[in-house]
């Protein structure tokens, strides 16, 4: 009779065996056996880390081959290889580059849109460039630098001009560096004027510390392009170069807004989706003549300095990070850079010197007298009534806000008139036919220019 476990010796043979081999044995000896020398396929886990998903895997190995930060004032990412500091923007090209490598060095497939999903995320740690650069300010007292950077440029009133560039300083560091603001922290536009070539926008260039210049913007802006209203957003500063005048004359109402303008709501270059963003920028202005003014409230905005002459040299040899330390430190002590209405009235007085002379003004002036009285008035005439008359003398369209505004910056009384209508009209001396032979006609053309 054959035992009773012989018909189950084939299996137990079986698991034998294969116990042997685990533990690197011959099952027919106790004789260790030399281990294998068949490649092992290498896993993306093991037993202790448990199975990573795809994106486990590939963020695992970007880590190994490049560093990455998100941008929060663009919006985009930047990346260096892994061990450098030499961060750039990531375009099109670089990251189907990167894609390529996972895929040739790592044998990892994955498509660009996909990795671009998961680089646009806390994946990859954020930075403020402004805010960060002003944290890395060590605190300078006092304005010694500051004070050093006005005095390389020769204008009338020097004082003035270092008080208002420290002044504006301040208040561009606080644009630049306050979040959850609605505000416009720097209301102001520092503006030099006078002649070419003497270096005015290339030592408002200047200004911006060298870390800072991938978010300056000098140029011309379109006041009609949405794009206008990113740089808001995108820049620390805004150096608008001789563009004032012609700005002023075609809106003079929305340079002012867009100098005051809070919070934006747009689409950053990199974004899918609308956002209100902060306002960052700080405007700057050059201008190579001295009227550039649409009216007086421009002087609120516009704080102009008559430029004589820019020792370039001198200024370039200075550390500009020092004056932007000593006007973070100014900042965080709480310095008030704003300025007070009375302050503006007392201190920038000079704006008619620098205002643009209207072809309403001039032929405003040309035709009529401003009279200091009504009893030498010979006429009294309504705003329309007056800008019909004007307009019947020459061609170039008027226009009626600005010979409102131009009869006002006279002081033309304005009174209601007698008779049935009793509307409120100015009254005017009408110059004779002789006084106007004895006036050269206006030049309404050089006045639209020069306006």
């Amino acid at each position: 009779m054959k035992p009773i476990l012989e018909p189950l010796k084939p299996k137990l043979d079986k698991l034998r065996a294969e116990a042997a081999a685990a533990i690197g044995v011959n099952a027919d000896s106790s004789q260790p056996q030399p281990p294998s020398t068949k490649p092992r396929r290498i896993s993306h886990h093991n037993e202790t880390e448990g199975k990573k998903s795809k994106r486990q895997m590939v963020e695992r190995n970007l880590e190994s081959l490049y560093q990455f930060r998100y941008n929060e004032l663009t919006g985009g990412v930047e990346f260096t290889p892994y061990g450098k500091d030499t961060f750039r923007s990531l375009d099109d090209y670089q990251l189907n580059s990167i894609c390529r490598q996972l895929d040739t060095k790592r044998q990892i497939e994955i498509a660009p849109a996909t990795l671009l999903g998961y680089l646009q995320s806390d994946f990859v740690p954020s930075y403020h460039p402004l805010i960060d650069y002003f944290k890395g300010l060590s605190d300078r007292e006092g304005t010694a630098t500051i004070d050093a950077v006005a005095a390389t440029v020769q204008v009338e009133n020097a004082g003035l001009f270092a008080e208002a560039l420290m002044r504006w300083m301040v208040a561009a560091v606080a644009n630049a560096v306050e979040k959850n603001k609605r505000i416009c922290r720097n209301q102001t536009c520092l503006v030099l004027t006078g002649g070419q070539g003497i270096f005015k926008t290339t030592w408002l260039d200047g200004l911006c510390p060298p870390t800072l210049l991938p978010y300056k913007f000098t140029g011309k802006i379109n006041l009609e392009n949405k794009d206008t209203l990113v740089l808001l957003a995108l820049k620390f500063i805004i150096n608008l170069d001789d563009q004032l005048r012609e700005l002023n004359k075609k809106d003079a109402d929305t340079v002012k807004t867009l100098i005051s303008h809070g919070s934006v709501t747009v689409r950053r270059p990199y974004d899918k989706i609308t956002s209100e963003l902060e306002r960052t920028a700080s405007f700057l202005a050059s201008v190579n003549h001295d009227e550039f003014l649409a009216d007086s409230t421009g002087s609120r905005r516009f704080f102009p300095f008559r430029v004589l002459d820019i020792d370039l040299d001198t200024f370039q040899k200075l550390d500009i990070d020092h004056a932007w330390a000593e006007a973070n430190t100014l900042y965080k002590s709480g310095f008030k850079y704003w300025w007070s209405a009375d302050e503006v009235a007392a201190k920038f007085n000079n704006s008619d010197e620098f205002q643009v002379v209207t072809p309403e003004s001039e032929m405003l002036h040309h035709y009529y007298e401003v009279v200091n009285d009504v009893s030498q008035s010979s006429v009294a005439l309504t705003t329309t009534m007056l800008l019909s008359r004007l307009q019947d003398k020459t061609r170039v369209t008027l226009s009626l806000k600005k010979l409102g505004e131009a009869l006002r910056k006279a002081n033309a009384i304005r009174q209601k008139a007698k008779g049935k209508n009793r509307n409120y009209c100015y009254f005017l001396r009408e110059r004779t036919g002789s006084e106007l032979e004895a006036l050269s006609t206006p030049d309404l053309a050089s006045s639209q220019e020069s306006g």
